[in-house]
């Protein structure tokens, strides 16, 4: 079978060489305005994989190259993700996606439900770490419980230890992280959706086998989850960074270092938002740096008439031995497991649904186990 990827970057390109690992795959096209990337693609396999320039802000573009494929796995800009679907739908090709946080991006991809299910394709959009990952742990611990009160989300990509100057190194889309910590932020409390700031709620947070000081502050990260769970008292997620990170991304964005209003540099006009990504990504470059994701996933509720605790965590170390960053694995990874199940008919229900509604959460949790990503999952009665 085919598959297209859309886009090749820090997650990106290892999906590529997973991909070409996998036995139910033949050829790996890629698209990609960036022709630097599509140059390197033939280091990777030059009989299996073939880069193709594409705007995918282009939907004629997008629907003719969809059309020879089986599966497409968008990991472009997530502010593009409603037009690759509508493309996607029209072309006849199953698609997933590595998520987005812009709640209206979103919408409007699950809005193109019925005409999915017309066309008979899947969609599973946010099929990455988080959104992904944590979706479908959270589904699936909650339907072992009997009713749930309350679901608290805590998860982030960090260097294995703090470096100044905000103990973060780029692991993915330097723009992406951005995004993160200016858009609006949805929890649910006292069973009522509600909007709030982000990079507000920081507090202290402390894992096993992490001896430096931890902290979590609210980001958009709950996805699909408030609508597929329905009834839920609290229900909230926190970006996890090392301690202080918080505090001075604040005071970026107090100095409006954050803003995407182009401003004139001696006759050169440029967003200070533009300039801080360009060159942050240089200096916080993960270089000879390695990384670790943290997750953890707390669902509260009641089980056989007694309190209980369903729980879910994870550390996720750099691969040392294929030089492949933890973020990386924990968000490609993911994308290859779900296009295989697609491929392979083990998901077949069709129309726009997010990965908790209908990927097999055994099963996905298992392959994730055999790519050496390990999560342990605790039942506990607290009283």
């Amino acid at each position: 079978m085919n598959v297209l990827v859309l886009g090749g970057g820090l997650q990106g390109s290892i999906l590529i060489r997973d991909l070409i690992m996998s036995d139910w795959v033949e050829k790996v096209i890629v698209g990609s305005i960036d022709l630097l990337k599509l140059n390197s693609l033939q280091a990777i396999d030059s009989t299996r994989v073939e880069g193709r320039f594409i705007d995918v802000r282009n939907k004629d573009s997008l629907i003719k190259l969809m059309r020879d494929v089986d599966v497409v796995v968008n990991g472009s800009n997530w502010r593009y993700n409603h037009t690759v679907t509508e493309a996607a739908i029209e072309a006849g090709a199953n698609l997933i996606d590595m998520g987005t946080i812009f709640d209206d991006v979103l919408e409007k991809q699950l809005k193109l439900d019925e005409a999915a299910k017309v066309a008979k394709v899947t969609v599973i959009p946010c099929c990455g770490l988080s959104p992904g990952i944590t979706n479908i742990l959270t589904v699936y611990g909650a339907a072992k419980l009997d009713n749930v009160d309350e679901v608290h989300i805590r998860c982030g990509g960090i260097p294995q230890a703090p470096t100044p100057p905000l103990g973060y190194k780029v692991v993915w889309s330097l723009d992406g992280v951005i995004d993160e910590y200016l858009e609006r932020v949805t929890i649910v409390k006292n069973g009522n959706v509600e909007c709030i700031e982000p990079l507000s709620g920081l507090e202290n947070i402390a894992f096993d086998n992490i001896n430096s000081d931890l902290e979590c502050f609210y980001t958009q990260g709950l996805s699909t989850l408030p609508s597929s769970l329905g009834n839920v008292g609290e229900m909230d997620y926190k970006t996890i960074r090392y301690s202080g990170h918080c505090e001075k991304m604040r005071f970026l964005a107090s100095l409006g270092l954050l803003s995407s209003d182009p401003i004139d540099l001696g006759g050169i006009k440029m967003s200070p938002r533009d300039f801080l990504v360009k060159h942050l990504s240089r200096v916080l470059a993960l270089g000879s740096d390695r990384d670790l994701v943290i997750l953890n996933v707390n669902i509260i509720g009641w089980k056989s008439g007694r309190k209980a605790l369903y729980s879910f965590n994870m550390i996720d170390f750099f691969d040392k031995k294929n030089n492949i960053t933890s973020m990386a694995r924990t968000t490609a990874f993911p994308c290859s497991i779900i296009a295989g199940m697609i491929a392979k008919k083990e998901i077949q229900v069709q129309g726009v649904l997010p990965p908790e509604r209908s990927v097999p959460p055994e099963s996905f949790i298992a392959r994730l186990a055999e790519k050496g990503i390990r999560i342990d999952e605790k039942f506990t009665l607290i009283k």
